[in-house]
């Protein structure tokens, strides 16, 4: 019996920088409108800029900008890492008065969906968006004070938006979430359907909450009215290596020399879990009797043979 144990990098993904979807370079700034159906239908000013930044980590910092309207300043902090794109922490002002409460009690509640970045983290944390985004992509998270938000997230291709911003169509990676929240004073409100428009090179350039409950079944939306930053072209979201359980693929291979009997073998995907996959490889016919086990990952940097 012949065992081989090798591990390392197979090819790159893409070669793009795991920060380019949500970009932090001093000086940076974005203009939203955030809004919402039922709760605050004047659209309100949100001014957001880079307040700090240290190695793979960066805070974001929001205020809003209309004197005549309630105002809010907080700010959102986020880690770059090999996986995607995650929330580390948060704090603002407090939500409006007549917003849904998203806690079992209203003192102390830590929970807010009044401005876009709460739209953007809510129910889904770590990751916020998970990478590499190929197209079909699946991951679960978990947000809120409590972690008593959950979300399942699906990437489903780029499309076409215009928005303030960018008056010509760009092209956005568009990613749906299905979000779950229980308990709370303010159900369903903290619950329902939200899509991010996300633009390489600039971020969330429209986020739409379609919300479970609420008055009048409502809706919130964000739209980017302006940024210094510039859209970049998205890197391929086509799926070269799928580790999706479940997937089988039948390889014949020969050797002009040492195996002129074709060996047939099977390779099927067992496990599948946030980019990581077990395969098994058995044999269907030929000379080998060949019985192998391998692990692959799938990050920003690339695609790995773990064992």
């Amino acid at each position: 019996m012949l065992a081989f144990v090798l591990a390392g990098a197979l090819w790159a993904v893409s070669p793009a920088a795991a920060d380019n979807w949500l970009p932090h370079s001093d000086g940076a700034t974005w203009s939203y409108a955030w809004s919402d159906s039922a709760y605050a239908t004047d659209p309100v000013t949100e001014n957001v800029t880079v307040k700090s930044q240290a190695g793979a980590s960066f805070v974001l910092a929001w205020t809003t900008g209309d004197p005549a309207k309630p105002s809010s300043q907080g700010t959102v902090s986020f880690q770059d890492t090999d996986s995607g794109l995650n929330n580390t922490d948060w704090s603002s002002t407090p939500p409006p008065s007549n917003m849904p409460i998203l806690c079992a009690t209203a003192s102390g509640c830590g929970n807010s969906l009044a401005s876009t970045y709460y739209d953007v983290i809510w129910g889904s944390r770590a990751p916020v968006l998970a990478e590499p985004l190929v197209v079909g992509r699946t991951w679960t998270g978990t947000g809120g004070a409590a972690n008593d938000v959950s979300a399942t997230s699906t990437y489903i291709g780029q499309q076409q938006v215009t928005v303030p911003a960018f008056p010509q169509p760009v092209t956005a990676a568009v990613v749906r979430s299905k979000l779950t929240q229980a308990g709370a004073l303010g159900d369903p409100y903290g619950s329902g359907m939200r899509t991010i428009w996300w633009v390489y090179g600039v971020g969330p350039v429209k986020i739409e909450f379609d919300h479970a409950g609420g008055t009048g079944a409502p809706v919130t939306t964000s739209v980017l009215q302006s940024t210094s930053l510039t859209p970049a072209a998205a890197p391929i979201d086509f799926d070269y290596f799928p580790l999706t359980q479940g997937l089988t693929q039948r390889y014949k291979w020969t050797n002009s020399k040492y195996l002129k009997q074709a060996e047939v073998e099977q390779v099927a995907i067992q496990a599948s879990l946030n980019g990581t996959a077990r395969f098994t490889v058995t044999s269907v016919s030929g000379p080998i009797r060949a019985s192998a086990s391998y692990g692959y990952t799938a990050r920003v940097s690339g695609v790995t043979n773990l064992w």
